[in-house]
């Protein structure tokens, strides 16, 4: 179970205090039961909430990776305390990050704190049902078993998580997939051109072919050299590309989810799918000039 989560400031045994100004501001959930085991969100050093922490009249906290990191980079927080409410709280305990709960899904994790939640907090509640049957053969079972335990109580709405995690990512699918089409435009533009620039460098130098030709060159050794001279400035535009885009890493990176925008193999991928179009726009013109016959190459004027 989770209550409807607020933005806090409060102090911390371990930071310097500075009268009306709170060291950290962080968002504070109130969950109770096994919530963090169903999100199969790790425990990464401490312990968990128990039965007593839920009537503790001070009850303990929980904080998330990006709070120590923040502020406690290189200490355990367990056993220091949080001044929330007027109160210190007890640190028990270390969780990791969790997406979404502090901003967009794409965003970086920002500091939380996790409270025990009672039974007169928060009148809107959310509750999590992890479960290995298809979600949609439970929800009369959820239905009924609320309805059990208070009859006075209503379920406002189920969803899936595969039904929050599109929802999260429908707006970057969408301009994704925007960028992509402008992408794949660009991109055939760039083979029609180069086709072009090729078809036209071919017929332009007919009588050197059959020049080479005559020397004894081989289609192979003409194919090579208009593959050759086409694909060096390709090959220029490609690596000043990719390191335009290695300094622009801060701006990918608010963009993407669960891919990071120096990953190398990303950049292999990307030259790949770079590479191959723009070879074959390049290799057709390349070996209809190599078919040239050297007669008549020599004797185009």
């Amino acid at each position: 179970m989770m209550d409807f989560h607020l933005r806090v400031s409060c102090d911390a045994d371990w930071l310097p205090q500075v009268p009306n100004k709170p060291a950290i501001s962080a968002d504070i959930r109130s969950i109770a039961g096994n919530l963090l085991a169903a999100m199969g969100t790790p425990l990464l050093a401490g312990r968990a909430f128990t039965a007593e922490d839920q009537v503790s009249t001070v009850p303990p906290v929980l904080v998330n990776e990006a709070l120590v990191r923040e502020f406690l980079p290189k200490g355990n927080p367990v056993g220091h305390h949080l001044l929330l409410d007027g109160q210190a709280r007890e640190i028990v305990g270390v969780v990791a990050d969790v997406r979404g709960v502090s901003g967009a899904i794409a965003a970086e994790p920002g500091p939380v704190v996790y409270s025990p939640a009672n039974a007169d907090g928060s009148w809107r509640r959310y509750f999590l049902v992890r479960t290995n049957v298809p979600p949609e053969e439970v929800v009369k079972s959820i239905r009924e078993q609320v309805y059990q335990a208070d009859p006075r109580e209503s379920v406002g709405r189920i969803e899936t998580m595969d039904q929050l995690l599109s929802d999260a990512v429908a707006q970057p699918r969408l301009n994704a997939a925007v960028f992509a089409s402008f992408a794949g435009i660009a991109l055939l533009l760039a083979c029609v051109g180069i086709y072009g620039v090729v078809s036209y460098f071919a017929a332009q130098r007919r009588q050197e072919i059959g020049v080479r030709m005559a020397l004894g060159a081989t289609r192979g050794d003409i194919t090579r050299l208009f593959v050759r001279r086409a694909m060096v400035p390709a090959a220029i535009g490609l690596a000043t590309g990719s390191v335009v885009s290695l300094a622009a890493n801060r701006l990918l990176r608010s963009q993407l989810y669960g891919v990071q925008p120096d990953d190398l193999r990303l950049y292999l991928a990307s030259l790949l799918v770079l590479l191959v179009p723009l070879l074959v726009a390049t290799l057709r013109p390349a070996i209809r000039a190599a078919k040239s016959e050297p007669m008549e190459a020599l004797r185009t004027e």
